[in-house]
């Protein structure tokens, strides 16, 4: 398992490369735009992570992204996590550069939120909602590790042969708005489209998904002197669209290594 506390707009591009690919556009900011498709391969892309003790330098060899988890408060900055596997672990000895990110971090206060009826939404579609204080979303596009009797230890190869499924959890201020949508749409286990949008003005992200409301708890909490709502939705197929998530990512980031 991997987990970046605070992740920047350009590393973005490089986590999500692990469960599918997406070519970005020639100008600045560089659009990356993960479209899974849900019936044919997304093509991943694997990395290397090198990992030391002080000690001993370890390479973790083509590593995948069994799932990846987003999250963002108000309090912090957007935080990512990634269950992941590799083909092999090795001693490694490269000299490898260390640095800090050159791109914007992206502050979980520039989240905003938007509901979309029961249609998948665009990156400019939806109504706001601007009771949203927190929210993750843990999702896996089905890719799995595949070893057989082959005469070696490392896995041979890989698949997208299990299911795309994921959840989005939210805590919501209990309004009288919040209620309507999201209490309503449990009991009815309707669709409900909906777009978590984040920019500082120049870089982007868009989070559009299709949920259905598993689980809405009532007066979960208080925060601020607000009584809350917790919200879980788990990802769905949209037939109209062919869509259950997409996330697209408007970056300084040119290309992937």
């Amino acid at each position: 398992s991997a987990t970046v506390p605070a992740v920047s707009v350009g590393e973005l591009p490089l986590w999500l490369s692990m469960s599918g690919t997406a070519t970005p556009g020639t100008a600045s900011p560089y659009a990356w735009d993960y479209d899974w498709s849900m019936t044919t391969s997304n093509n991943p892309k694997t990395y290397t992570l090198v990992a030391t003790d002080g000690i001993q330098q370890y390479a973790a060899n083509y590593c995948l992204a069994e799932s990846i988890t987003i999250a963002a408060d108000r309090s912090g900055l957007t935080n990512l996590s990634a269950s992941l596997f590799a083909q092999n672990i090795a001693k490694n000895s490269a000299t490898l550069a260390e640095g800090t990110p050159t791109s914007p971090f992206m502050a979980g206060r520039l989240w905003n939120a938007y509901q979309h009826g029961s249609t998948f939404p665009g990156t400019a579609d939806g109504t706001a909602y601007e009771y949203l204080l927190d929210f993750s979303l843990e999702f896996s596009s089905g890719i799995t590790r595949q070893a057989y009797l082959a005469g070696t230890t490392v896995f041979s190869t890989h698949s997208e042969s299990n299911p795309f499924t994921g959840t989005l959890t939210m805590t919501v201020s209990s309004t009288a708005s919040a209620v309507s949508t999201w209490y309503d749409a449990y009991r009815a286990a309707t669709p409900k489209g909906v777009r978590l949008t984040w920019s500082n003005g120049t870089y982007s992200a868009h989070i559009l998904a299709m949920i259905v409301p598993t689980e809405v708890q009532q007066m979960a909490g208080a925060e601020d002197g607000l009584t809350t709502m917790a919200v879980t939705g788990t990802l769905v197929y949209d037939t109209a669209s062919a869509k259950s998530l997409r996330i697209v990512v408007n970056s300084d980031l040119a290309a992937v290594p």
